[in-house]
């Protein structure tokens, strides 16, 4: 699950392994069994590609399941759509706050807190 969420975020940046790789000090090799899943990052190292890739760490850990209860930026979105509840509750408050139109940030929330 985190080699494939941070594959999916370094694609989605356009990055080539080596570029990312080095990026965040590590060689191409490393990074390549982390994508597969053979390898598990420490928690410096993952910090390190979350801030490359421009993500929360969060982004990087959730599985399918915990993704799918959350609202991404439209990029993101497109890949993982998310609830269709959270993203009436999102369409409100971006209507309602000028800044949330050009925001490109994940918001977190539980969607069994959205009634």
């Amino acid at each position: 699950m985190i080699g494939k969420n941070i594959q999916f975020y370094r694609e989605l940046r356009q990055l080539k392994g080596k570029d990312l790789a080095a990026k965040v000090g590590c060689s191409v090799g490393a990074l390549s069994h982390i994508e597969r899943g053979n390898r598990t990052p420490s928690l410096d190292m993952l910090y390190k590609i979350a801030d490359a890739l421009n993500v929360s760490i969060i982004n990087l850990v959730m599985d399918e399941k915990e993704i799918s209860r959350f609202y991404y930026d439209d990029a993101v979105k497109a890949y993982h759509p998310g609830s269709d509840t959270l993203n009436r509750v999102m369409d409100i408050l971006r209507k309602d706050n000028a800044a949330w139109s050009d925001a490109k940030r994940i918001a977190i929330v539980n969607l069994d807190d959205v009634k």
